[in-house]
């Protein structure tokens, strides 16, 4: 509680998730990652979060349709509607249901284990009021960054403000 007090604007770290599997990393559906239900899992459970606490939500965006099916898997789009959401501009800084703000990694640069990085300063950004021209309308005091790795390691970290 000491942060509350200084002059930095704190962000906590409320949970986490991480989870793996191997080749192949999906089912019959490819849509749906057990790995990635596990690390989502986990990383609620810890934030004592559900997913209509989500303000921001940062996806690990490898393919446009891979951020999609996250949001979906995480329930922070209903299924099903996910690209219509992206088409109506939901998603954007400006919509509803703001996401990957920076550009994702086909905008803003897939650099790896660097992205995952970038993808939570964005949201820290975010969070303080301090990403500019893509700042999101209500400040966000929840965001979720959900993140890759290969041979497929599924990561979810939840934020909150103080």
């Amino acid at each position: 509680m000491a942060a509350k007090g200084g002059r930095s604007q704190p962000v906590e770290l409320k949970g986490f998730g991480i989870s793996y599997s191997d080749l192949p990393w999906y089912g019959e559906d490819p849509t749906q990652w057990e790995f990635d239900r596990r690390a989502i899992d986990a990383a609620f459970e810890m934030a004592s979060i559900k997913p209509a606490d989500i303000d921001y939500l940062h996806t690990h965006d490898c393919s446009h349709i891979s951020s999609i099916c996250t949001a979906e898997a995480i329930g922070y789009l209903e299924p099903g509607e996910g690209l219509k959401a992206a088409h109506d501009g939901q998603l954007r800084f400006d919509g509803d249901r703001p996401m990957s703000t920076h550009g994702g990694r086909h905008a803003f640069g897939h650099a790896w284990g660097a992205s995952a990085g970038t993808d939570t300063y964005e949201a820290v950004l975010q969070m303080r009021g301090q990403a500019g021209q893509r700042q999101i309308k209500k400040t966000p005091e929840i965001s979720v960054i959900h993140t890759h790795g290969y041979a497929m390691i599924g990561t979810v970290v939840v934020l909150g403000s103080f």
